[in-house]
């Protein structure tokens, strides 16, 4: 359902002779890639992973304030042991 549609394109109507000036409507920005920050936070949550260290994760995730911290601590740690297992990657 979201993917079809996300593939519209994105237009508004308006009756005729009452359409927005050029100068008024949306514009199509320039994606530049990942934010600032983003690496910061993922190295962070994947050192904690990879020592095994899921109470210092958690810690971690309320300290920072992330709601349902314990959840998604369950989370990151059931999708890095999947992909350790399932890869055969070695793990400390």
């Amino acid at each position: 359902m979201y993917n079809e549609e996300s593939k519209r394109e994105l237009e508004e109507e308006y009756p005729k002779g009452e359409e927005m000036p050029k100068e008024d409507q949306s514009k199509i920005i320039e994606s530049c890639g990942l934010g600032k920050g983003f690496g910061i936070k993922y190295s962070t949550f994947y050192y904690f992973l990879y020592l095994n260290d899921a109470k210092g994760l958690e810690d971690y995730l309320k300290k920072r304030g992330m709601p349902f911290a314990e959840k998604f601590k369950d989370r990151l740690v059931g999708y890095y042991n999947h992909i350790i297992a399932s890869n055969d990657l070695p793990h400390p």
